[in-house]
């Protein structure tokens, strides 16, 4: 009787977590798409902000609040490698879905146009590339 109460109660520990159930909150931090130079950092007030960097090294970004695991990011910024703002017409990354499992975090989403979808995988980082964090300081101006 108690082997099964303490095999029962280290099952349950190991369920919440090992199963990769979804967290409370969206979790403040940087992240960090593998398949490229995109990253994410959500702050303590639930904001997010998102940076693609090209090959060229010009700079896509967007800020979004987090709200019930969702996000509908502004309209996209793009700064070239020179530090100059090009308008880009209002086009925006549109909404999406945010799952956080284990230590991964996924963003799900759809084209504003809605003839695609995209789930970009991302993992921690310690912090953001310099440029980034330079744009992260203006993109909630």
């Amino acid at each position: 009787m108690k082997v099964s109460a303490i095999f029962f109660g280290l099952l349950m520990v190991f369920s919440s977590s090992a199963f990769g159930q979804n967290d409370a909150a969206v979790p403040n931090g940087n992240w960090k798409y593998l398949g490229g130079y995109t990253f994410v950092h959500i702050d303590e007030n639930q904001r997010a902000f998102q940076c693609r960097i090209d090959r060229d090294m010009n700079v896509y970004f967007a800020v979004a609040k987090v709200t019930d695991r969702q996000v509908e990011w502004s309209p996209v910024r793009y700064f070239s490698i020179y530090g100059q703002e090009i308008d880009l017409s209002g086009q925006s990354w549109g909404k999406a879905a945010i799952e956080h499992r284990g230590r991964i975090l996924f963003l799900n989403s759809v084209t504003p146009s809605g003839n695609s979808s995209e789930r970009l995988e991302l993992d921690p980082v310690a912090t953001l590339p310099t440029i980034c964090e330079h744009y992260l300081k203006i993109s909630y101006e």
